[in-house]
């Protein structure tokens, strides 16, 4: 089979990535947990004035790590995209550098520019079908529910996402099934405060009804 030649992309994420509004230039962010004290951290993201991030530092709990952006991707896989007649992409076929087949990807519109559903198939090296992943869609083009489901078309996984008026994920409800059909239900909840801007300073983060994070941002703006 005839591959396409590997082109080494690179990651830069943007303010865009983290649901930012307005000129954002510098986050600092204090994660505090309730009881222990010991996994607290602070991670600090910086921004150029178009908009690319250019640093993100974390330190405390885990140690100090801190990536300086673009990164370069290693070519350890090759990305097929196609689109169709108005320039949505319709599917990505991920393949192994050894041209192994390893992912595709599939997006269905209901019209164009509006994505319905992404259906994720994983393959094991032999080419069988591990998982498929159904992901959900609002008009906002946020996830809503996700399923993950076997071979056989049993739902192993099924989540659900709810979103505040700014965008950000406020609830997830997560069931999951054991091999007899068990299921184990969490959910998350997070509560924010806003700046002027549009973006939150503080979030509360539940588990099943117990507070068990606060994170505080100092949010600098060019």
């Amino acid at each position: 089979m005839l591959m396409p030649m590997l082109v080494l992309a690179q990651i830069q994420p943007t303010r865009a990535s983290y649901n930012l509004k307005g000129a954002v230039k510098h986050i600092t962010a204090v994660q505090k947990y309730d009881g222990i004290k010991d996994m607290n951290f602070q991670e600090e993201y910086i921004f150029e004035q178009d908009g690319r991030q250019s640093q993100y530092v974390r330190k405390g709990f885990g140690g100090r790590v801190v990536t300086e952006y673009p990164q370069p991707v290693s070519g350890d896989s090759i990305r097929v995209p196609s689109y169709d007649h108005d320039g949505d992409l319709v599917k990505v076929l991920v393949y192994t550098k050894d041209s192994v087949l390893r992912q595709s990807i599939h997006n269905i519109y209901s019209k164009p520019g509006k994505l319905e559903v992404t259906i994720t198939y994983n393959y094991a090296p032999q080419g069988m079908i591990v998982t498929k992943r159904l992901s959900y869609y609002n008009d906002k083009r946020q996830c809503r529910m996700v399923q993950v489901l076997t071979p056989e078309e049993t739902i192993i996984l099924e989540q659900t996402f709810n979103y505040d008026n700014h965008g950000n994920l406020t609830k997830k409800k997560q069931t999951s099934y054991d091999v007899d059909g068990t299921a184990s239900k969490s959910v998350e909840k997070r509560k924010y405060k806003y700046d002027d801007h549009g973006n939150w300073v503080e979030q509360k983060y539940y588990m099943s009804g117990r507070m068990c994070y606060t994170t505080l941002r100092k949010v600098e703006y060019w």
